[in-house]
């Protein structure tokens, strides 16, 4: 007997308990049996339920008969617990007798039993109310579709549309299109196939962009095919904003030949082309890749464009030319060289210089007496290479005007030539600007492999003699990207990630405050007796900058430096990708870069803002806390304000940022919701933004975002972020595979129709995915990225799976060897410079003015650690 009969059956031999164990010799027993059940008013309703779940087929209809006729609410929940707990054939009988229960008593207990908190049993409510007959669970379908599990959305769907049809349901089809299971996604897009109109194009269009189910895909794909076919001619313009900028390129391709078979070539790439005016980086360069793959038909049609009234179609034209690299077009670009616009000729000049034909040499030769176009004609010479073009650009280095030059030293070095270093390495010695020798030196540390610790430090540890600035000078000399002085210890210095103790004795409590002590200014040295802790930047004449902590604690004062190299980074020396020069290409929105503490988004921070004074003539205002790499104007106007000493907060300089005319503000770092109100508001109006986090990931990133604001603010939040943000870089720090330091593994997140629609809807969750989609367009996800990594075998399988978001991806999987089966190699950069060979520590004895102990003893030479083989790089900055 089942346990959950007992006690609800009657004494022993009763009629109950007989039918219950099929105790009658004869069918007349058996119903004798039913009729004495039947006349016994003292049976409850529940007790009834052990003959609905009995094995005979009159047993349990009459039992379930008899259970109707008696149920109360009480007992209708007893029996829903009981089908809940039950499985098999003795579900389905009670399933049926539940569909008999009448609604208004069947109804409190179901939604009881929806409201359960714990999974399974909701999981089973909700299969049991799919179950029932129509004329109960229907009332559900619209519940179900919206807050069931996915088995039981998949299933409500299905019955709605029998019920509904497709058009009856549009609404719905279309939220179940974005639904998070595959399954349901993929039955809704099935149905709205049946549908025309612009909402089932976007959600079509959504699907093609940015779901992660090829088959989804290529139906939405499909769609959109016939859809362009059929369409007026007055929604080319919805179809081509929304169709370019979404898609992997060989969709793209698909759906654009598809558009080309309505109608005239040359009309419509002239829309396109149009379109293409309002868009920039890598959305540019994915639709002109799509272009390209339509073939020779395209480039016949593109060359009379190229004489466009337009001046901007003739860029256009220019840069889809450009994409077919076909020698044949070098006469007809060579043509624009004498264009009546300036911008035509500079983009020519810019278009020669990338197809890298030695044949225009001449014709760039005469360009550098345009006054508007020599500038593109000095960078397309370098470009280009060869002994006309190092001889024309080593003259240019003698020019008066010290731009010319500037330009010339920065094309020069892009010429292979073993000459070039030599005369790089004049012009830092005798030029005229600082500006020039500055980049100078800068070049000079490319083209030698100089490393970061050491570029632009002419003075060493032994020729200072301030005891703190000598054992800031020897931190740096062993390549170190942090020291520590604290009571107790001796200084302890990281190096790749490494902090260890510097070999010799501890420092005493009055020995670390005499040392400190000596470098704080009147200004800083109250706000740490005040505070208990100061930040600032500390500066070493001829050896260089660093960031600065000192603080108080439980042993005495103590002090943190983060070297900060002499030179601004380049995108190559944190391995950030080079298409993120297109950084230059935007003029309002928000940039972020996020990661844990110490992982390098300062120096992130400093390569994009140097990308940006090296390429554009804009007013970049830069707030820090404090001010770490100094940025010398090279073509930008840049100023740095340090928060705590020209303003009191970040908020408080973003205020007044919004009236110092900047084109670029630099925040380094969003802390509060204030910042970020501001930081939003100057990016709609029309600033470029480029901010840090302290988050991990671009998810977490747009949530944290949105979430820094009140509940009834975050959908106007969503709105504000999905228009002005532009990109975010998500980086963190793994150990390398061979244990000479760390690498940098990045996330990128781009903002796309697709990408903007999501966070405007609030679906992060969706983000990955599209991540994944748009790799053709520049985004990655930390997985893909540690996926090439461990292809390159620049770092390990137990690193990767530790780091990764799907941790079963680098589960039970053999490592791959670097450069195997054609596996992708990426330059990532170690978190700090190839140390170089310090002497031994410099003896540190406590200024004269204050009473310290004797000094510690010297401690003996501190081993050299071996000199990295491949070009150093400069330590990521937290």
């Amino acid at each position: 007997m089942l346990d959950w009969m007992k006690g609800v059956i009657g004494g022993k031999g009763s009629p109950l308990q007989k039918l219950i164990e099929g105790g009658w010799k004869d069918e007349s027993e058996k119903q004798a049996l039913l009729a004495a059940v039947a006349g016994d008013d003292s049976i409850k309703a529940d007790s009834l339920l052990a003959l609905v779940v009995a094995a005979d087929a009159t047993v349990q209809q009459r039992g379930g008969t008899l259970f109707l006729t008696r149920a109360d609410e009480a007992s209708v929940s007893a029996l829903l617990k009981k089908t809940i707990e039950l499985e098999g054939a003795q579900r389905t009988s009670l399933i049926k007798l539940l569909g008999r229960v009448r609604a208004e008593m069947l109804t409190p207990s179901l939604e009881m039993a929806l409201k359960d908190t714990k999974e399974e049993r909701l999981r089973t409510s909700w299969a049991i109310v799919m179950d029932l007959p129509a004329e109960v669970g229907d009332a559900y379908l619209a519940r179900a579709l919206e807050v069931g599990p996915p088995a039981t959305r998949l299933a409500a769907l299905g019955r709605l549309l029998k019920k509904s049809g497709a058009e009856g349901l549009r609404k719905e089809l279309l939220a179940a299109a974005s639904d998070r299971d595959a399954r349901v996604r993929r039955a809704a897009v099935d149905a709205l196939l049946q549908l025309t109109g612009n909402d089932v194009f976007e959600a079509m269009l959504d699907r093609l962009s940015v779901d992660d189910n090829a088959e989804i895909r290529g139906l939405g794909g499909t769609y959109l095919q016939k859809f362009i076919v059929s369409a007026p001619a007055d929604m080319r313009p919805t179809i081509l904003g929304r169709l370019l900028l979404a898609g992997d390129p060989e969709l793209q391709s698909t759906l654009l030949k598809a558009l080309f078979s309505t109608g005239s070539l040359g009309e419509l790439l002239l829309e396109i082309l149009t379109f293409c005016k309002t868009i920039l980086g890598i959305q540019h360069q994915t639709v002109m890749t799509s272009l390209k793959s339509l073939g020779d038909p395209l480039l016949q049609a593109t060359l009379p464009l190229l004489t466009n009234q337009d001046a901007d179609i003739r860029v256009q034209a220019l840069l889809l030319v450009e994409k077919f690299a076909n020698p044949k077009t070098v006469g007809s670009i060579v043509k624009l060289l004498g264009d009546a616009d300036w911008w035509v000729r500079i983009m020519a000049c810019e278009t020669l210089g990338r197809m890298k034909d030695q044949r225009v040499l001449g014709h760039l030769e005469k360009m550098l007496t345009d006054s508007d176009a020599k500038w593109a004609a000095i960078d397309a010479l370098g470009s280009i290479g060869g002994d006309l073009a190092y001889t024309n650009l080593a003259g240019l280095l003698r020019d008066p005007q010290g731009e010319v030059r500037l330009a010339a030293l920065n094309a020069i070095a892009s010429v292979d030539d073993k000459r070039v270093a030599a005369h790089v390495e004049e012009v830092s010695k005798g030029d005229t600007s600082l500006d020039v020798r500055i980049r100078a030196v800068e070049l000079l540390r490319v083209l030698r492999g100089a490393t970061g610790a050491s570029a632009g430090a002419a003075v060493t540890s032994a020729q200072l003699t301030q005891p703190m600035d000598k054992l800031l000078a020897y931190g740096r000399e062993a390549g170190a990207s942090d020291l520590h002085v604290t009571p107790g210890e001796p200084p302890l210095l990281r190096v790749n990630g490494v902090l260890s103790r510097v070999p010799t004795k501890a420092f005493t409590a009055k020995h670390t405050e005499a040392l400190l002590s000596e470098i704080l200014d009147p200004v800083r040295w109250p706000i740490l007796q005040k505070a208990g802790a100061v930040d600032f930047c500390y500066s070493i004449a001829g050896v260089g900058r660093y960031r600065t902590n000192i603080f108080r604690q439980q042993r005495g004062m103590s002090g943190a430096f983060r070297c900060i190299p002499n030179a601004a980074p380049l995108l190559s020396d944190v391995g950030l990708p080079k298409y993120l020069d297109e950084i230059n290409t935007y003029h309002q929105g928000i940039v972020l870069i996020t990661g844990p503490a110490g992982s390098g988004k300062s120096t992130s921070l400093s390569a994009l803002v140097n990308v940006i004074n090296e390429t554009r003539q804009a007013h970049v205002l830069t707030l820090e806390d404090p001010i770490e790499f100094l940025h010398p104007p090279k073509k930008a106007l840049i100023n740095q304000r340090e928060i705590g000493r020209d303003s009191v907060s970040f908020a408080a300089a973003m205020r007044a940022a919004l009236r110092e005319d900047p084109d670029v503000i630099v925040v380094g770092e969003m802390r509060d919701r204030e910042t970020i109100r501001l930081a939003l508001l100057a990016a709609e109006t029309g600033h470029l933004v480029i901010a840090t986090m302290q988050t991990t990931g671009a998810v977490a990133t747009v949530d944290k975002l949105v979430e820094s604001f009140p509940t009834d603010e975050q959908q106007q939040v969503r709105v504000s972020l999905s228009g002005s943000l532009k990109l975010i870089i998500s980086q963190t720090l793994v150990p390398r595979a061979d244990g000479t330091g760390r690498a940098a593994v990045f996330e990128i997140l781009k903002s796309t129709s697709p990408i903007r629609t999501l966070i405007r809807e609030g679906k992060t969750f969706q983000l990955p995915s599209a991540m994944q989609i748009g790799r053709s367009m520049g985004m990655r996800t930390i997985d893909a990225s540690l996926e090439e990594m461990l292809a390159a075998g620049i770092i390990s399988l137990e690193t990767a799976h530790e780091n990764a978001d799907k941790k079963e991806t680098f589960e039970k999987r053999p490592v791959a060897k670097g450069g195997a089966g054609g596996a992708p190699t990426i330059t990532v950069t170690t978190t700090a410079a190839a140390p170089v060979a310090p002497g031994p520590m410099p003896s540190i004895v406590p200024p004269s003015h204050v009473k310290g102990p004797p000094p510690p003893a010297d401690p003996p030479p501190v081993a050299a650690a071996p000199q990295a083989a491949a070009r150093p790089q400069p330590a990521p900055q937290a």
